[in-house]
């Protein structure tokens, strides 16, 4: 990729960094299934799981995610 700079200093992407995940739902079941399915997926590492808002926030201040995936019933 040519970089913006209008140099030849390589530009990360997206693609090619790793973007750690933190998995925060209250069922066990939908919690489970997308731990197995990120699972498969090495450019995700799952540094988490949680089960409810208490959790995720602990996890979140101490393993620090880029992106955090949220399925919580009201």
């Amino acid at each position: 990729m040519v970089s913006p700079r209008g140099d030849n200093r390589p530009v990360e992407t997206t693609l090619d960094r790793v973007v750690r995940l933190l998995v925060v739902a209250e069922v066990r079941l939908y919690r489970e299934g997308i731990q197995h399915a990120l699972a498969a997926r090495s450019q995700f590492p799952l540094i988490g799981a949680a089960a409810n808002v208490d959790e995720a926030l602990q996890l979140i201040a101490s393993d620090k995610p880029e992106v955090v995936i949220v399925d919580m019933a009201t």
